[in-house]
């Protein structure tokens, strides 16, 4: 979908940003927020570390975040069809350290421009959040994502609110 974006033009003196690697995987996966270890464990069962690896691994993109050198979060996008097709659909994760509930304004707008970095990539964006975790939940509500009615998934059976964002298509 044409040249490179210039990524650095959505960092500023505390946020750093980066793709991710295996590295990041281990830096971040002991340091991850109960809410998000929850989620984790109630959508799959798996460890953070698990969780992590399968985000880099399916990911495209995947990043690790860093707010004034500490580690703030890991959050990518795996496609859900044909990277080929215009319409194309990814799946956007996010895993946060404890770091992330003392965010201010600044954190916020620059998490905004990042995810509308990512729908220039994707048509629409979409997944499901534990119904348990709040501070993800006003998150995604500000950044423009629609939040659908509750569902029960995972192992156990828990409720998830699934929610999705699409391109604006001007005709």
């Amino acid at each position: 979908m044409g040249s490179k974006p210039d990524e650095s033009r959505l960092q500023n003196e505390n946020l750093k940003v980066h793709i991710a690697s295996r590295l990041d995987v281990d830096l971040f996966k002991d340091r991850l927020r109960k809410a998000d270890l929850l989620e984790i464990d109630a959508g799959s069962c798996l460890t953070a570390e698990e969780a992590l690896l399968e985000g880099l691994e399916l990911s495209q993109p995947c990043y690790a975040a860093f707010w004034k050198d500490e580690p703030l979060c890991m959050f990518g996008v795996v496609p859900m069809n044909d990277p080929a097709d215009p319409q194309q659909m990814g799946s956007v994760w996010l895993f946060g350290t404890d770091l992330i509930d003392t965010m201010d304004l600044g954190f916020l707008r620059a998490s905004r421009a990042w995810f509308d970095h990512l729908m220039e990539r994707y048509g629409a964006l979409g997944n499901a959040v534990d119904a348990r975790n709040i501070v993800h939940i006003k998150w995604l509500q500000w950044l423009g994502f629609e939040l659908l009615s509750p569902t029960r998934m995972g192992p156990y059976n828990l409720p998830f609110i699934p929610f999705h964002r699409c391109n604006v298509v001007h005709v």
